[in-house]
């Protein structure tokens, strides 16, 4: 859907949301959401007159975000051995059936 507004689109109009609807055939709703995404994204910009929304192409792109990856030195540490112990009742149990073994026997 977005494809199909940004196609249907001519650079320096202005377009209302229902002739955006009207060229790409979709919903007034679902075109003013995706015309307001577009607008998130910097794709499309947006003026208000008259209590009406209008879009066009943004003339100008805008800078992107320059992330950081500042490398963060970390220190070598042991492999994780996790201590090994008995499980609770496991010596119980055992006994239980070697008595239960015994009984069978």
């Amino acid at each position: 859907m977005k494809h199909d507004i940004l196609e249907c689109m001519d650079r320096g109009l202005w377009y209302c949301v229902e002739t955006l609807s009207a060229l790409t055939g979709y919903a007034n709703r679902q075109t003013r959401d995706t015309c307001m995404l577009l607008v998130g994204e910097g794709l499309l910009d947006m003026s208000t007159l008259n209590e009406k929304r209008r879009f066009r192409l943004a003339m100008t792109k805008r800078a992107s975000r320059q992330l950081d990856y500042t490398c963060v030195p970390t220190t070598a540490t042991a492999p994780y051995r996790p201590r090994w112990a008995p499980l609770e009742g496991y010596g119980a149990a055992n006994a239980t059936f070697r008595e239960l073994a015994e009984m069978v026997r």
